[in-house]
């Protein structure tokens, strides 16, 4: 099968072990977020931390809460399918106590669903529906009860209103687990 997006290269630094990254076109400038335990470092390709900032939503605040850029080859991953999406795309982790729960994508080449609609994002096959709270996970603010808790629809809403100050979790989107 044809794959839309160039493999992972190797990015190695002065002092560092290689790190797979995603190769973005000549001149573009990528984002790196912190090193993982797996020895791979988060990133942002510039259409992704352009389409955030557009958003209201720091691209290095993102990075450090679980968003990131992906390959076809890793989107497949995540998502379960049994061929790679075309181009790349933006990955949302959901994380509860620190650890991964699930994820959210927004390809950069959305597929068409039946009756002509475009599907913006896209769960792994068979997930479970979770609330996206990555960004306010570890706020103290979440144990007063006397704490007004804004519920948004979708991750960038989520994102974009927690850095603006207000304590927010998100639901998925209005056609989430329906094609």
């Amino acid at each position: 099968s044809t794959i839309d997006h160039p493999p992972a290269s190797v990015n190695v630094g002065a002092d560092e072990e290689p790190k797979e990254h995603i190769e973005p076109e000549a001149g573009q400038q990528v984002l790196f977020g912190p090193t993982t335990g797996d020895d791979t470092t988060p990133q942002l390709l510039p259409q992704h931390a352009d389409e955030l900032r557009l958003s209201g939503i720091d691209p290095e605040c993102a990075l450090a809460h679980g968003v990131r850029s992906a390959s076809s080859q890793e989107l497949q991953a995540i998502l379960g399918w049994s061929f790679p999406p075309r181009g790349s795309g933006l990955v949302y982790e959901y994380r509860i106590d620190g650890e991964v729960v699930g994820h959210r994508v927004k390809l950069d080449e959305p597929r068409t669903a039946e009756r002509g609609r475009v599907v913006k994002y896209e769960s792994p096959v068979g997930a479970e529906t979770h609330i996206y709270m990555s960004f306010v996970a570890d706020d103290a603010r979440l144990a007063d009860p006397d704490q007004r808790l804004l519920i948004a629809e979708g991750e960038k809403k989520t994102a974009a209103i927690v850095q603006a100050g207000f304590l927010a979790v998100g639901v998925p989107g209005v056609f989430s687990g329906h094609d």
